[in-house]
């Protein structure tokens, strides 16, 4: 223990940081309001679930009360700085004010404009993280949001492997994700696999810095090697995908010492952990008598004494698709390709094709229970969450509560969310902040490779990569493009990279 505490130098980080708890406080402000959501402050729906819904009440009017603080508080006891403007806020203000637009124009589910008030919220804070010109400060911001993150994942990766080592089920198919813990449902698995992946992104750049308490360290890797085992365990193609890619990235980047020793804990150890793990399992459930049943969801590779687990559509789709080659990239996208052709077609044609048609009610929904477009808006759009509200369909009795549509009932995807929400200009502006951020890591990136001056900086590398995953999993999530996990940890990171470039044009 002592090791540890003089390995991060507790009580100078302390001292040197303690003028930030003011930050840090408002920064744990926007985690607390993190998992609400706007049916919190929908009036009616308020009223009637009083009871159950208090807490998350309360929680859901932190952005509020941040925003108001910000602007009408902090902003007066700002000195007057003079710099540029941040396209890149500048943007995402932008993009905000779209789906107001959107909203008003629709004049409809008014209670959706906690998305925006959430957003700039956000803004509002980075904005002033920005005005006070201190990179300590953003580095800051940046290792409380992971440490946060951290928190949050052993919490729930303690419970879903608590409820899932006496179980015959996959850890993707954990029990864990089915409780509802004051009306908000568990992470998913692909909500885990990104926290775990976050975490990973920070020792990973901890690990080949150039910082001798974190370089080459074994405990590092330690921690490192368990994380890539659960981002394996818990099967989430997205994450495991993100994953491979990142470090394929790590590798080719940055120069590896002592590489059979890094492949061994990254490589070696997680796939031993994965293939033991079910193994394991089996052994509890035999020693224990519990009854273990036959498990359909699941392929089981059997090798003499050891089995492989994996889930039934992981490399595959599913064996009762319909055969041809779109139905099989939709299967495997986990219908997400259908759900943004669903959504294409409401947006810009107010109805479905007849093969959607046909799918759907295959599928157990009624066509005619989707919620219409009264006004068509291609500019600005429907406002936020405008996707749910047209994938709304209750028809289907046999679906899961927390699923009030077809094809997981979100876009799935950053870009189309978007366009739905903010329109063809908040599109633009979307588009606009991702180009603006890929930008300015190229011109950081390159200039400090040329210098060899990445491992020195490890804040830096953690949030090139990132803000890299997270473009990433805005292709198949909605991610950054509404209010989260996603948009703290893109904002930090662009802050980080923001500061780095201002250094490089000054």
């Amino acid at each position: 223990m002592l090791y540890y505490f003089t390995m991060f130098n507790i009580p100078n980080f302390y001292d040197k940081y303690k003028k930030y708890t003011k930050y840090f406080f408002i920064l744990l402000l926007f985690w607390l309001s993190i998992n609400t959501g706007s049916k919190y402050i929908e009036i009616s729906n308020l009223i009637s679930n009083l009871s159950n819904y208090t807490f998350n009440f309360i929680r859901s009017l932190l952005p509020y009360g941040i925003l108001i603080y910000v602007l009408f508080y902090e902003n007066k006891k700002k000195i007057e700085n003079k710099f540029k403007v941040d396209y890149f806020l500048l943007f995402f203000v932008f993009y905000g004010t779209l789906q107001i637009f959107g909203l008003l124009y629709q004049f409809d589910y008014l209670y959706e404009h906690y998305w925006v008030i959430c957003l700039f919220a956000t803004l509002s804070f980075y904005n002033l993280i920005i005005s006070k010109k201190n990179t300590d400060l953003v580095n800051f911001i940046l290792c409380s949001n992971i440490f946060f993150i951290l928190i949050i994942f052993l919490i729930f990766i303690f419970f879903t492997f608590k409820e899932n080592i006496f179980s015959i089920y996959l850890l993707y198919n954990s029990t864990a994700f089915d409780i509802i813990y004051y009306s908000e449902q568990f992470p998913r698995s692909s909500g885990l696999s990104r926290m775990a992946l976050v975490i990973f992104i920070f020792l990973n750049s901890l690990y080949i810095s150039k910082d001798h308490r974190f370089k080459n360290n074994i405990f590092l890797l330690f921690f490192i090697s368990i994380l890539i085992s659960i981002i394996l365990l818990l099967q989430s193609r997205g994450a495991i995908l993100s994953l491979i890619l990142i470090a394929l990235l790590f590798i080719i980047i940055f120069k590896i010492e002592n590489k059979l020793k890094y492949f061994t804990f990254i490589i070696v150890i997680p796939i031993i952990i994965f293939i033991s793990y079910p193994n394991l399992k089996n052994i509890l459930i035999e020693k224990n008598e519990l009854k273990k049943e036959t498990n359909s969801v699941q392929k089981t590779i059997k090798l003499k004494h050891i089995e492989i687990n994996l889930r039934k559509n992981l490399l595959s789709t599913d064996d009762n698709v319909d055969e041809g080659f779109i139905n099989k990239i939709a299967s495997f996208s986990n219908n997400r390709v259908d759900a943004w052709n669903f959504l294409i077609q409401m947006f810009f044609n107010n109805q479905l094709s007849d093969q959607l048609k046909n799918k759907l009610e295959k599928t157990g929904y009624k066509t005619d229970a989707f919620r219409e477009i009264k006004r068509k808006n291609l500019f600005t759009g429907y406002g936020p969450q405008a996707d749910r509200q047209l994938m709304y369909n209750s028809s289907k009795i046999t679906e899961a509560p927390a699923i009030l549509g077809p094809f997981g009932y979100n876009a799935s995807n950053g870009f189309i969310y978007s366009l739905i929400c903010s329109g063809i200009i908040g599109l633009i502006c979307f588009v606009s902040i991702n180009l603006i951020i890929l930008f300015k890591i190229y011109k950081v990136f390159i200039y400090n490779l040329k210098l060899k001056n990445l491992t020195s900086k490890p804040t830096l590398v953690t949030s090139i990569f990132l803000i890299l995953f997270l473009q990433f999993r805005s292709l198949f999530e909605n991610s950054f493009s509404v209010f989260g996990v996603d948009i703290l940890i893109l904002i930090t990171s662009y802050l980080v990279i923001e500061n780095e470039y201002r250094k490089l044009i000054n």
